[in-house]
């Protein structure tokens, strides 16, 4: 199973408009939620790549925060976002 179907299948598991009364389903909801949004890190983004006008530096595509230059990635090895923890994908193409 690829981490796309499995959100989608956890997706279709959150309910539409569950009562206030309904606790363990707004709980299972929460649940949901806060694992989708850790699924959906380990999808690999590219980071965006800007000039400078001294060096290229890297932005992560999420949060925007600065990340490390091509360079220092490579020594590195650098995979995820040292400011929100999405996983970076460095290859070019």
């Amino acid at each position: 199973m690829t981490l796309e179907e499995a959100i989608g299948i956890l997706e279709k598991d959150i309910h539409t408009d569950p009562p206030k009364s309904a606790i363990t389903a707004r709980k299972h909801d929460k649940a949901i939620l806060m694992a989708l949004k850790a699924l959906e890190k380990q999808i690999s983004k590219k980071p965006i790549e800007r000039f400078t006008g001294n060096e290229y530096v890297c932005e992560c595509p999420i949060c925007h925060g600065e990340t490390y230059t091509p360079n220092e990635v490579e020594i590195q090895s650098i995979q995820y976002c040292s400011w929100c923890g999405q996983k970076l994908d460095w290859r070019h193409k």
